[in-house]
């Protein structure tokens, strides 16, 4: 047999043999998709419609969404977990008539990817079951992130920087992991999703900066109060705990936090009724509790002038602004001058500046009818002349009136006859300290509001 009749039984052989393939090929896909099409992400090449049906059928319990955490910490979520279930609108049947069986061949080079609407159901109660389980959420495995913060060094303030920690928004990741399914998206970075709890602040953030700066620029003011013997200094730390940072990242002082300051100061230093304990008349200790004279730190004033120390850079070393009470802050108020009237002898001295003025019998409140003058340390409230006392059923006039409690006072009674004894008992005043005319004359010359009234039993 000749070369030529060889070559053409060959040649057609080859044609019998590719028109068999493509002929039966293409009786295979009239009832089959093309071997390389896809069904949103799934394959069905060389499925009947009723095959890949049954495959949509079972995504669903099939799928596995691989989870990466910090750290590449891999856990996975199972649909079956959580009744995941994925369905199309679209007819199979329907798509697969859209494909030409003939033309086969060229789904061989490009892949056929069917355009459908999926829809996706869940058992949501289950995915949120699921979620928790995970080892993300273990207790024992969660670090807590931590701001950048401002500490002090012993010289300055500076920034610690934050760390990240591993705590995920359990909320965030359910919204990321539904979005996932919605997409069929099987592989989920969970950093970079930003399921991840930040710290409020980091080490670069301009507010903490502009902060750190502040408390650094307001240590430079030194700021010490004297009470008395006694000094008490502001340390920097203190300082830098009065800055704070607002919602709008402004680094400001929280004047707030000045005041708590100083009310500790003044709970620690205030005398204002306090008990007070002072060798008498009589040579004993005696005890007085109670009354309005004292020393207390104005907080306002103080306050205000803390701002304006600190924003000007002026250093304070002083004693502190205080209500008026006593003009300065002393450790023993009852000292040089005060006015002492023992309840029970009825007795008043006077001493002003270490010397006594005058003493005597004196006739404090009614016991009997219970205007009993009470005990405590007063500041005088204002002194007067020639004044007209009123009250129920009386108008008496007086030389020289002296009121320290209310409506209670030091005057002259000179239409008493005497003083002292117990006549106080059944014959006493309203609650006034009623004085001979020359004790209460001896007394308004000299006594201010610097001067302590102690009245006691």
């Amino acid at each position: 047999m000749n070369k030529g009749v060889v070559n053409s039984l060959i040649k057609a052989f080859i044609f019998t043999v590719v028109a068999s393939v493509y002929a039966g090929a293409t009786l295979f896909f009239k009832d089959s998709f093309y071997f390389r099409t896809i069904l949103s992400d799934l394959k069905i090449g060389g499925k009947t419609a009723e095959a890949a049906q049954m495959a949509i059928n079972q995504k669903g319990e099939n799928f596995e969404l691989s989870l990466y955490g910090r750290g590449v910490n891999k856990q996975k979520l199972k649909g079956k977990d959580f009744e995941l279930n994925y369905s199309i609108q679209e007819d199979l049947n329907d798509l697969k008539e859209e494909q030409n069986a003939f033309a086969w061949p060229i789904a061989l080079i490009k892949p056929d990817k069917l355009k459908v609407t999926e829809d996706v159901s869940f058992n949501e109660e289950r995915l949120e079951e699921a979620i928790a389980k995970l080892d993300y959420f273990k207790e024992t495995k969660i670090i807590e992130p931590v701001s950048a913060e401002i500490v002090f060094n012993g010289t300055e303030f500076e920034i610690t920087p934050e760390q990240d920690g591993n705590k995920l928004n359990k909320q965030k990741v359910k919204e990321t992991v539904i979005e996932a399914l919605n997409n069929s998206t099987r592989v989920l970075s969970l950093e970079e999703s930003n399921c991840y709890e930040e710290p409020e602040f980091y080490a670069d953030d301009e507010r903490l900066i502009a902060a750190k700066d502040l408390m650094n620029q307001y240590i430079q003011t030194k700021i010490t109060y004297v009470f008395g013997s006694k000094e008490e200094t502001v340390t920097p730390e203190e300082i830098g705990s009065w800055v704070a940072i607002d919602n709008q990242g402004e680094a400001s002082i929280d004047e707030s936090k000045i005041r708590e300051h100083l009310s500790e100061l003044d709970k620690k230093y205030s005398t204002l009724g306090a008990t007070r304990k002072f060798k008498n008349s009589y040579g004993q200790m005696a005890t007085v509790t109670g009354g309005d004279y004292g020393w207390q730190l104005s907080i306002a004033d103080e306050t205000k002038a803390i701002m304006e120390a600190l924003k000007s850079g002026q250093s304070i070393h002083r004693e502190p602004i205080a209500t008026v009470h006593s003009q300065e802050y002393r450790e023993n108020e009852i000292s040089n001058s005060y006015v002492e009237i023992n309840l029970t002898t009825q007795h008043l001295w006077y001493y002003y500046n270490g010397k006594l003025v005058t003493q005597g019998g004196i006739v404090t409140g009614d016991q009997r009818r219970g205007y009993s003058t009470p005990q405590g340390t007063y500041r005088l409230t204002y002194k007067q002349r020639n004044a007209t006392l009123t009250g129920p059923g009386y108008s008496t006039p007086v030389s020289y009136w002296m009121p320290f409690n209310g409506g209670i006072g030091i005057h002259d009674a000179v239409w008493r006859g005497s003083f002292g004894g117990t006549i106080y008992k059944t014959n006493g005043s309203h609650g006034c300290v009623n004085a001979p005319y020359n004790m209460a004359k001896a007394i308004y010359q000299t006594i201010d509001e610097t001067i302590p009234i102690v009245c006691y039993y």
